[in-house]
């Protein structure tokens, strides 16, 4: 039974992860388009190092092209039964709510963790290629890895507890995305404007931003997952 519940909720989260997919490809594809096309019409040759030297900052242009559909991937599962009235005949199924939530909460964390795993891919990809770098370092691997799974988490959670509140996944993305903009522009706002925070050395205030704004999206999504969960479980309606 919960092997249905998990194909059921992959079927929902299928468009979003389709366009989250899209959006994360989208740069790299450009990118190498571009490099194929530079290729034919230089006669010098264009070789494939020009390529793989802007391949993590494709990447990671990918990734923040992603953030916009990862709301969605948490949202419909929630949402999107609302909004097409099955969620009352989920409900009255006679399955316990709590496999219901956790098929739920595997799909989403499956979609979502896969750009993490992308981004990854992308930080190995050039050392691997381009022998004039220098060589990987684990900790680096780690960092890149721990970043983009703390801001998919808040991304995500946000998505998966306004699904809980409002009656359609297209509100509860919508909302997701104002609310994250907003506290990426006013930290960034912050970082400008602050004191204590303009006398951060300028080499080291990109890092500073990017530990705070990682632990903020930690935290972000940890209380709103649980929050979400919690609602989702002990509700009358799922």
């Amino acid at each position: 039974m919960f092997l249905t519940l998990l194909r059921k909720d992959w079927r929902l989260a299928k468009p979003a992860f389709v366009f989250m997919l899209a959006l994360f490809l989208a740069p790299t594809i450009l990118s190498f388009v571009m490099w194929a096309y530079a290729r034919g019409i230089s006669q010098a040759g264009y070789p494939l190092a020009g390529f793989f030297q802007n391949f993590q900052t494709t990447v990671l242009a990918g990734f923040a092209g992603s953030l916009l559909a990862v709301p969605a991937v948490a949202a419909c599962q929630l949402g999107r039964e609302k909004r097409e009235r099955s969620a009352d005949f989920v409900g009255a199924m006679p399955i316990p709510r709590y496999r219901i939530v956790a098929s739920k909460l595997t799909v989403t964390s499956t979609i979502i963790s896969i750009p993490a795993l992308l981004v990854t891919f992308g930080a190995i990809v050039p050392w691997i290629a381009l022998a004039n770098m220098p060589s990987l370092e684990w900790p680096t691997l780690f960092w890149y890895l721990k970043l983009s799974l703390y801001t998919l988490l808040g991304v995500a959670g946000m998505g998966w507890l306004f699904s809980c509140l409002l009656a359609s996944e297209i509100y509860a993305t919508a909302l997701s995305i104002l609310v994250a903009t907003t506290i990426g522009i006013g930290l960034s706002l912050a970082f400008n404007t602050l004191p204590s925070l303009r006398a951060i050395p300028p080499g080291l205030q990109e890092s500073y931003f990017l530990f705070i704004i990682s632990r903020l999206a930690l935290w972000i999504g940890v209380i709103s997952f649980a929050v979400g969960t919690l609602i989702a479980l002990f509700r009358r309606t799922l």
